[in-house]
C-alpha cells in the first residue's frame, strides 16, 4: 500500500524540479536576450516594446516570490500559498514570452547575420 504523505512529496518534488527546469530555461533565455542587448541600436522597435511589457510582468512576481526563493524551498506550503496570489500574473508572463520568442528568434538572427 503506498504512503499518501510520500506520495504528496513525491509530487511537491516533481513540480519543484518542473520549476527548476523552466527557471533554467529563461535564463538560456536570458543569455540570447544579453546577446541582443549587446546590439541595441539596431533592435527593432516591437523588440523594446515587448521587452518591456515582460519585465513590468516579471516586476510584481519577483516582489511576491523572492521571499520563498531566498528560503530555498524548505516549506513547499508556504512556496505553494505564495505564488496563488500571482498565478494570473505569471499566466500574463508566459503569454507575453510566447509573443516574445518570434521578435527575439528574428533579433538574434539578425545578429548572427550582422556578426558574420
Amino acid at each position: 500500500m503506498s504512503n499518501p504523505i510520500a506520495s504528496i512529496g513525491h509530487g511537491l518534488e516533481t513540480v519543484g524540479k518542473d520549476i527548476a527546469i523552466g527557471v533554467a530555461d529563461v535564463l538560456h533565455v536570458g543569455e540570447d536576450v544579453f546577446k541582443v542587448l549587446t546590439d541595441a541600436k539596431t533592435l527593432a522597435p516591437a523588440f523594446k516594446t515587448e521587452l518591456a511589457t515582460l519585465i513590468a510582468d516579471a516586476e510584481p512576481i519577483a516582489t511576491v516570490l523572492a521571499p520563498v526563493i531566498a528560503a530555498s524551498g524548505e516549506n513547499v506550503a508556504l512556496d505553494i500559498a505564495a505564488v496563488a496570489p500571482v498565478l494570473n500574473d505569471l499566466k500574463k508572463l508566459v503569454s507575453d514570452f510566447v509573443t516574445f520568442m518570434p521578435t527575439l528568434k528574428t533579433a538574434l538572427a539578425d545578429l548572427e547575420a550582422d556578426t558574420k
